[in-house]
């Protein structure tokens, strides 16, 4: 018998794991971000000043959350090579985010 002359299909394409990386990648330079805006406001703050710079953390640490968790459902969702990696920093973001609507939520229920 004669060998046919259809090449053997190549495997499927992989796509890169671009958003496991930024899964990574996005909270340390959020918090690095954050950290230099908490240090700016501390360096400015006045002598009676109790905790200065506590809301540009919050707000830092928020945003941050937000945007680990966007990259790392994306990195799920997308069903990228090593997806597995991008969990930590998935349900650590999901797991502020919950807890910060849930204080608010409690807190405008009073």
């Amino acid at each position: 018998m004669p060998a046919s002359d259809t090449p053997s299909p190549e495997p499927p394409r992989t796509r890169p794991p671009y958003c496991t990386i930024a899964t990574w990648v996005v909270p340390a330079l959020g918090g690095l971000i954050t950290f230099m805006v908490y240090q700016r406001a501390v360096e400015q703050r006045g002598n009676g000043d109790w905790l200065p710079g506590i809301g540009q953390f919050i707000i830092g640490a928020l945003i941050t959350a937000a945007a680990t968790f966007g990259c790392g459902l994306a990195a799920l969702l997308r069903r990228e090579q090593n997806r597995w990696l991008a969990l930590l920093p998935f349900l650590t973001a999901l797991g502020v985010l919950l807890y910060a609507g849930w204080n608010v939520l409690r807190n405008s229920m009073r």
